[in-house]
């Protein structure tokens, strides 16, 4: 009796170990990585796009074997555009998911978590245009259009166009004040005056008093700089406060899906920069854009932004590295810091010393509804 007591006690427990083991060498054949993004909020419009790009990219991995064998799995996290929110997110997927690839989206919330990718040397893609993202940390990457890239290249078409005075209207967030400040001194260190500035919040629905200041300044241009979120608004409001539409340029947040899809009219002779892959999806000019952008368009039933794009670079990469060098994070990030002249969807991608990209960025302006190149 006592002995099929014991049999009986003791079976449980090692039914539970082999289960265990089980389960332990399951979780050996995934690599998972986390992607924390808005997927809610009024940021959603910067996340959905990247969530769609990283669900597309993980299926054709899939399809093709995984990474060394291993199957991919993206696991999301909503960060809400909120740092807090993404940092619990962020120790959430570390805790009980063991990860230690990340993509974290926002540069508020980006912030917030490079600390913990230092402490815990994960690496960590941020979804950010601020400039300064990747310095400081040997562990945080960007393959994203940088706002100092942009901000070059606006000031450099400024003074090309013998422009003397602008005004700045910018997110009331650290991006766009950064970007805010480093265009005040690319445009003055070229010779023109910053007559003022002044910031909306994101989301904001009046405007107008903002940009009747900017009027007022009889600036010869008036840039914007945003996410985009806001950008509807200030154009349709410009449009009703009679301020000629080729007095403005701006950032990358004329490329965003809500101001492709205003009246061609409202957006006619507007000049902004960013990523060539804002006009060159229409038309892609290498093989690996025109299959992303099939793909996209036959999964989602809509054409693929710039964010997608970049999100998409960014799985792919990864797979690339992790591939050529092994699950080992050291030798991950020794082998991004190595990557030149990476033939991406976005266009040739290649990384700096600090993690920063070297991405495709051009002066564009709108054309019937089209975006398409400003020849300089």
């Amino acid at each position: 009796m006592r002995k099929t007591l014991s049999i009986l006690l003791v079976f449980p427990l090692v039914f539970s170990i082999f289960l265990f083991q089980s389960c332990d060498k399951k979780q050996d054949n995934i690599l998972r990585i986390g992607a924390i993004l808005p997927e809610t909020g009024k940021l959603s419009q910067l996340g959905i796009p990247k969530k769609e790009a990283f669900l597309l990219a993980q299926g054709q991995i899939n399809a093709n074997g995984g990474i060394r064998s291993k199957k991919m799995e993206i696991i999301l996290g909503d960060n809400k555009g909120e740092p807090k929110t993404g940092v619990s997110e962020f120790r959430r997927l570390i805790d009980f998911n063991k990860i230690k690839y990340f993509y974290v989206d926002i540069t508020a919330v980006a912030n917030a978590c490079i600390p913990i990718a230092d402490q815990t040397h994960s690496i960590m893609f941020a979804g950010s245009a601020h400039p300064a993202v990747t310095n400081g940390s040997d562990w945080v990457f960007r393959v994203f259009t940088s706002g100092d890239l942009e901000t070059t290249i606006l000031a450099d078409y400024l003074a090309s166009q013998k422009v003397k005075t602008i005004f700045i209207l910018h997110s009331n967030e650290v991006l766009g004040e950064y970007s805010r400040e480093y265009l005040n001194k690319k445009f003055t260190d070229k010779g023109g005056e910053v007559l003022g500035s002044d910031a909306f919040n994101v989301g904001q629905k009046d405007c107008k008093n903002i940009l009747i200041k900017a009027k007022d300044s009889n600036a010869d241009k008036i840039v914007l700089i945003g996410y985009g979120v806001t950008f509807p608004t200030l154009i349709q409001q410009i449009n009703e406060l009679g301020i000629k539409r080729n007095k403005i340029v701006g950032n990358i947040g004329f490329v965003g899906p809500r101001v492709a899809n205003l009246d061609p009219e409202l957006v006619k002779n507007i000049v902004f920069t960013g990523p060539s892959f804002a006009y060159k999806s229409k038309k892609p000019d290498t093989k690996n854009m025109a299959e992303f952008v099939k793909m996209y368009k036959e999964k989602y039933s809509k054409n693929p932004d710039y964010t997608a794009a970049f999100a998409y670079d960014t799985i792919m990469i990864l797979k690339k590295v992790i591939s050529e060098n092994g699950f080992d994070n050291e030798r991950v990030r020794e082998g991004l810091l190595k990557l030149k002249n990476y033939p991406g969807v976005s266009g040739s991608i290649s990384f700096l010393p600090n993690g920063d990209t070297i991405t495709d960025t051009e002066i564009m302006t709108y054309q019937d509804g089209k975006i398409i190149p400003v020849k300089m």
